[in-house]
């Protein structure tokens, strides 16, 4: 546990949690190891767990009938993988496969949802790393599709 405890207390996402937040965060966790071309999770699977990349690289697919598998984004070592867990019915909505080997923190969703219940101050400080992690990923994703789609839109019809 202390080898975990020490991997995630210099990760930069969990930087301002307590040792005590850390340590529980922890009590659940194991490092897990992929090979290149494994899935982490499937589209419609029970969100059981999330992760914290340690090292290699992960992509969020997406299948198309037109296309087959499209990457959306890739994941890197540092990164969280993994909100589905925290929102009814906790099933994922796209696919996760390892681009390299890959090693990663599998922390169970379960003992982490109960430790919100029993914690609040635990709770939220750990929404709060996942909500910045997910408008991350949000501001990520609008750049890529203004690179995707390019030249000068005309903006004034988008609301946000």
């Amino acid at each position: 546990m202390k080898q975990l405890v020490n991997i995630v207390s210099a990760n930069e996402n969990f930087k301002n949690l307590s040792t005590a937040h850390i340590e529980k965060l922890v009590s659940s966790a194991s490092m897990i190891d992929l090979d290149t071309g494994a899935f982490i999770f499937y589209k419609d699977g029970r969100a059981e767990h999330f992760y914290m990349l340690s090292k290699g690289s992960v992509g969020l697919e997406i299948h198309s009938a037109g296309l087959g598998a499209v990457t959306l984004q890739t994941l890197r070592g540092g990164d969280l993988l993994g909100w589905s867990w925290m929102f009814p019915p906790s099933r994922w909505v796209f696919d996760a496969k390892a681009l390299e080997p890959t090693q990663a923190i599998a922390f169970d969703a379960a003992t982490v949802r109960d430790q919100f219940n029993e914690d609040s101050d635990f709770g939220y400080q750990i929404m709060k790393i996942i909500a910045t992690n997910m408008m991350d990923r949000i501001v990520a994703a609008r750049l890529q599709i203004l690179d995707l789609y390019g030249g000068s839109p005309d903006h004034t019809r988008y609301a946000i």
